[in-house]
């Protein structure tokens, strides 16, 4: 099965090099700041999700001003920052976070690439009678320097089968999907029909709220210095699926 998917032509292979810090000139006064930063453009569910943890000296911290791309991104409480579609729909390519504390005399900038909207291309095949293995191939997505791939049946908690979930590193565009994931553990073929997800990030990736897949183990974060902490986001591809028939 082929599919058409909408890729937008950008030239970000330079971008990737630009995934990195710029600090302002003015140092804290003394205290310091920790972040734990996610932001996900999710094409699969149309949605886009911001969520920062900031902790000033190690407590949540309510009174800072943060903005991505100038966009405030309001106190949830408890150092939680957090906004989501329809509120804020993340740019792909370039975006930049601005963590400031006026009364600390604190302004760091951090820029991150967001890949451009991917997809599946092929399926083959796509409905898969006898469970055989599956060939899958998708675009790549500017901007991104790594890909993970998430397979689960829609009744995977109760049908006795496993999610499939790897990543890969650039340039995989294309896995072979083992016919082991439409069977049990016993090796009972499971009809059923088996999302496809599709994630495009670099840096690092990470789950978020409303997220209706399983990550890989070992996806990494983007370490961050000032502020210290970590950074997580990406892009995920509209969801495809297989179909195992009755």
């Amino acid at each position: 099965m082929f599919k058409n998917i909408i890729v937008i032509i950008g030239v970000l292979t330079s971008l990737i090099s630009c995934d990195s810090r710029k600090s302002a000139v003015n140092p804290p006064s003394g205290a310091s700041f920790d972040v734990d930063f996610t932001a996900v453009r999710d094409f699969s569910t149309s949605r886009s999700v911001v969520r920062i943890l900031f902790d000033r000296n190690g407590f949540g911290f309510e009174d800072a001003q943060i903005t991505i791309n100038n966009i405030p991104i309001p106190s949830a409480g408890g150092g939680i920052y957090y906004l989501e579609t329809p509120n804020i729909v993340m740019p792909l390519g370039i975006d930049s976070v601005r963590f400031r504390s006026h009364e600390d005399t604190y302004d760091e900038i951090i820029e991150f690439v967001m890949p451009e909207i991917f997809g599946v291309t092929e399926i083959d095949p796509w409905f898969n009678a006898n469970g055989d293995d599956v060939d899958i191939r998708w675009t790549s997505a500017p901007g991104a320097t790594r890909y993970a791939l998430i397979v689960m049946a829609s009744n995977w908690e109760i049908n006795g089968t496993d999610p499939l979930r790897v990543y890969f590193d650039l340039p995989t565009t294309s896995f072979t999907i083992p016919d082991t994931t439409f069977e049990t553990t016993t090796g009972m073929l499971v009809p059923d029909v088996y999302y496809i997800y599709l994630v495009a990030f670099n840096g690092g990736f990470g789950s978020y709220g409303g997220m209706t897949f399983f990550l890989p183990e070992g996806i990494p974060a983007r370490p961050l210095s000032e502020p210290s902490g970590y950074m997580r986001y990406g892009t995920v591809a509209p969801r495809d699926s297989i179909v195992v028939p009755n």
